[in-house]
């Protein structure tokens, strides 16, 4: 994935170790509203998002939510992955898109070969 990016234009700075500290500020900014109980009911442990998708926060959703995404100005920003302890730290990300490339349709069907799909 961070070449991927890096083909995309973007600086990627694998921060180790970071996971778990990224998440529970994740939890911090977005999700502070929901109480414990709450949180536990949605299996927010096992997924972040579930804090949109259980609909206990508003959010956008398909096209709207897309659309959204495409127009914001991305500068810098972090990717986080579930389960996982590694960060990157994007920068140079103003061509970050919710929209796959040729070359990460062709990555798809091969397998053994991540690409970059939609992030957000």
């Amino acid at each position: 994935m961070k070449d991927a990016l890096k083909k995309k234009g973007m600086f990627v700075k694998k921060l180790s170790n970071q996971g778990e500290l990224f998440r529970k500020r994740w939890e911090n900014e977005f999700a502070s509203v929901l109480s414990s109980l709450q949180k536990k009911e949605i299996y927010m442990n096992e997924f972040l998002w579930h804090a949109f998708s259980y609909e206990k926060l508003p959010c956008l959703q398909g096209e709207q939510a897309i659309q959204a995404f495409e127009k914001q100005i991305k500068n810098d920003c972090y990717l986080l992955f579930e389960h996982d302890e590694r960060v990157l730290q994007l920068s140079k990300c103003k061509h970050l898109t919710t929209r796959r490339s040729a070359s990460d349709e062709e990555a798809q069907r091969r397998p053994g070969k991540p690409s970059l799909t939609a992030v957000s």
